[in-house]
């Protein structure tokens, strides 16, 4: 089933029959569920599960299921037996890191636009939302916006300042969709 790619779509098509829910919550539950059954499956052949864990991790953000792509993340990160590329690692370690309600680490700013700014602990609001997201992403295209609407009425009420964070790879694209937002936007083109 494995060279063959047939495990990868099976898995596809059972994920999308749970989509098929109307319940978000009964989406991630069984997702999660499902996550198990490969995740133990696969125990005893490493790298065949960290490809299938990366392969999902993704696929569950781009689809707004943080809550999927984190369990994937903290089970790979928490077995002993994996031999995590960096690249794996560093995707991972998010959830871990930046998760929502985490503290954010400080985050420098090398871009020319942002002034005097230089990292995240320079900004003298009360309060500060990092917020993630991308030019590409369906649930963002819709958030984003929102977030411009609620932005001065946040600023002034409670001193709180937003910080968005472009997953974007491509400058032109970042800069383009970004040009007119009311607040700080940063991207390092990295993904």
């Amino acid at each position: 089933m494995w060279h063959s790619g047939l495990l990868k779509e099976i898995l596809n098509n059972y994920y999308q029959a749970i989509e098929l829910y109307e319940d978000k919550k009964k989406i991630i539950e069984h997702s999660i569920a499902a996550n198990e059954v490969w995740l133990k499956a696969l125990e005893k052949e490493p790298t065949k599960q960290q490809e299938l864990a990366e392969y999902y991790f993704t696929l569950f953000e781009k689809k707004n299921l943080t809550k999927v792509s984190e369990h994937i993340a903290l089970s790979m990160l928490n077995k002993k037996n994996c031999q995590l590329t960096n690249k794996q690692t560093n995707l991972f370690e998010q959830y871990r890191k930046l998760g929502i309600g985490k503290t954010a680490p400080n985050i420098n700013f090398n871009q020319k636009n942002q002034g005097d700014l230089k990292d995240l602990k320079n900004l003298k609001n009360a309060y500060k939302l990092v917020v993630f997201g991308a030019s590409w992403c369906p649930n963002c295209q819709t958030d984003y916006p929102s977030l411009i609407g609620k932005y001065k009425r946040l600023k002034k009420i409670h001193d709180l300042e937003v910080v968005y964070i472009s997953i974007d790879t491509d400058k032109n694209t970042f800069e383009a969709y970004y040009k007119e937002a009311p607040f700080i936007t940063f991207c390092d083109t990295k993904g």
